[in-house]
């Protein structure tokens, strides 16, 4: 221990005019009140800012001299041999040589805040932010860039004095080293993990600082006067740690990806209007903030990856379930979106491209009937494209066109060749495209109240429900939006159109669930009792004229208080299916009104259940 302080000493005062230069450069900070634009109320602050900025440079400057010459110049000197000839280890050695270089480094930053601390600013400053921990601040991040450039700049040094073959091998390895590392880094990128990136590349940080001081360490006790077998050496120790660290973060970054249903802690879904398939997503086991997303096949737990449950890549299916679609964003930058499609009715279905890409900003989008068709309104432009081969159908814009905060907008097709666009404002405006002759017709509903903030259609009978917190629930020709009845202008009830055209609305009073059936015309034909509950979650119809509800009690929701009923809306009959199940409804009931009956949530899992032989199928979650 005496001999590696006896050496550390003598490496601060080799350099001890570096110091007195470091020193010196402390007073350059006074000098800031004579700079433009410092007002007198700012000289401090400027003070202040400018001694950091020297100190940096100055300790970022010096830690790479005194690292590259610290070993490496006594090796080429061939002065080295002479602390090797004296009763001390290669530890020893290593040790003093490398702690006097930290040293020195380490005063040189304190010096030059010395002159600008003595009058209360500098490592005293209130513009340094300490509040969050010392690693968060410019000192902090000094000492880290201090730990890695003294090794970095020793490892470097080392490579180019000894003009062996070895160096060649280092270029290579470094290039593979950054290669699968930026690989692994925008993996995790485009699949929007920004909190589990940042872990990854702290941890990667701290292997690099860690790999540089322990090559050096390798190089001058296997070394010892030799650059070439140091070198050697310190490249083997360097590179086997860090290809063996990128390979484990390349294999990580690979299985973070590669989550499957199986792997889903907590999951959230909705299904397609028909067919079997169903959109999955949630948190995985030891994935961080990775949230996968799937399109699982119920029926048979066929499944395809979507990547990241991102707030822009929601998914949207075809009336028919033969397709979905997805926008995405371009590699993850958030500033274009491209369409994605899946084929559903395919043996293996699998996400693939199109030509589509649109930039972020849009209004409102749609999918035809059969999913050949995808319109998107961006602005005041309202265009129709063909999936499959990317062309242009239609294009144009939207006369007066609303802004954006302040109103809603909601696209839907006809038919396949037919196109409406629902605006609401004060009154709701209806402009209806037919692609083929691309030719646009705008109708003006009757002013409101007050503006609907949600709209429901269903295709089959051209009717909107539409809600408001003034006027209640209304029910609307789709075609002219002329109201047809105004059914529940107090109650906060759901509605939910049938797939005969019939209307039911469900909510709670005085803690009892209750269901009202309505005609097409909004008239009542019956009220329904369906027992003790705080909440109804409506499910959808298992078969024409028979809904699934679950009715949910307590303030909070929970599954485990839920009951799932079947209700026979013909005969006014309500049988109890299941406890603890929830129908796991679709996040917009605007394109279809009907909500798949298949899925369900039980706790934190999502299962499949069948109303009708009452079977249950775990597909993901815990």
């Amino acid at each position: 221990m005496t001999g590696m302080l006896t050496l550390a000493t003598r490496e601060v005062m080799e350099r001890r005019t570096v110091l007195i230069a470091a020193l010196a450069a402390g007073l350059m900070p006074f000098a800031s009140p004579l700079f433009p634009g410092v007002t007198a109320a700012r000289v401090a602050d400027a003070r202040d800012v400018m001694a950091l900025v020297v100190a940096a440079v100055l300790g970022i400057s010096v830690a790479l001299l005194v690292g590259a010459s610290v070993v490496g110049r006594d090796l080429a000197e061939g002065r080295l041999g002479f602390d090797f000839a004296r009763p001390l280890g290669g530890l020893a050695i290593c040790g003093g040589k490398f702690l006097g270089a930290i040293a020195v480094v380490l005063l040189v930053v304190m010096l030059a805040l010395a002159p600008t601390s003595v009058v209360g600013g500098g490592i005293f400053s209130t513009s340094i932010p300490s509040s969050i921990g010392p690693i968060a601040t410019p000192l902090g991040f000094m000492l880290i860039a201090i730990l890695l450039l003294v090794p970095l700049a020793h490892a470097v040094g080392i490579a180019f004095r000894s003009r062996s073959g070895w160096l060649t091998l280092d270029l290579v390895a470094c290039a593979v080293v950054l290669l699968v590392a930026a690989t692994a880094a925008r993996r995790l990128l485009v699949n929007q993990a920004p909190r589990l990136l940042t872990v990854m590349a702290v941890l990667s940080g701290l292997l690099v600082i860690l790999a540089l001081w322990i090559a050096s360490v390798v190089q001058v006790t296997r070394g010892r006067t030799s650059l070439r077998s140091g070198h050697r050496a310190m490249s083997i120790a360097l590179w086997s740690m860090l290809l063996g660290g990128v390979a484990v973060l390349d294999g990580y970054t690979r299985w973070v990806i590669a989550a499957g249903p199986e792997d889903v802690i907590t999951a959230s879904g909705f299904s397609a209007p028909r067919g079997d398939w169903a959109v999955v997503y949630g948190t995985a086991a030891g994935r961080g903030d990775f949230e996968p997303m799937f399109l699982v096949d119920t029926a048979s737990d066929r499944f395809v990856r979507l990547g990241s449950a991102t707030f822009w890549g929601g998914v949207e299916f075809s009336d028919d379930g033969s397709r979905a679609v997805r926008l995405e964003t371009v590699d993850g930058e958030g500033d274009r979106f491209e369409l994605q499609v899946v084929d559903l009715d395919t043996e293996r279905p699998a996400m693939r491209e199109t030509t589509l890409s649109f930039p972020v900003e849009r209004f409102g989008s749609a999918l035809s009937p059969d999913g050949r068709r995808f319109a998107l309104l961006q602005g005041g432009s309202l265009s129709v494209f063909e999936v499959d081969s990317g062309k242009t159908l239609a294009a144009m814009r939207l006369p007066d066109p609303p802004a954006a905060e302040n109103v809603l907008t909601r696209l839907a097709f006809q038919g396949a060749d037919r196109l409406r666009v629902y605006t609401v404002t004060a009154s709701l405006e209806i402009h209806e495209l037919a692609v083929g002759s691309r030719a646009l017709t705008t109708i003006s509903g009757p002013a409101a109240s007050c503006a609907w903030s949600a709209l429901s259609w269903t295709p089959e009978h051209d009717r909107l429900l539409g809600w408001s917190e003034c006027a209640g629930l209304s029910l609307l020709d789709g075609r002219t939006g002329t109201t047809l009845v105004d059914i529940l202008p107090r109650k906060r009830f759901h509605g939910l159109l049938l797939s005969d055209g019939r209307l039911v609305l469900t909510g709670t009073e005085a803690a009892t669930g209750m269901l009202e059936l309505f005609t097409r015309d909004g008239v009542l034909v019956r009220t329904l009792d369906l027992g003790p509950g705080d909440r109804v979650v409506v499910g959808g119809e298992a078969e024409p004229g028979r809904l699934v509800l679950a009715l949910v009690s307590g303030p909070e929701f929970r599954t485990d208080r839920s009951r799932l009923l079947l209700v026979d809306l013909d005969a006014g009959q309500v049988e109890e299916l299941a406890e603890g199940l929830v129908p796991a409804a679709s996040p917009t009931r605007w394109r279809s009104a009907r909500p798949s009956p298949r899925l369900f949530y039980r706790g934190t899992a999502l299962v499949r259940f069948d109303p009708r032989t009452r079977q249950e199928h775990p597909l993901a979650g815990r």
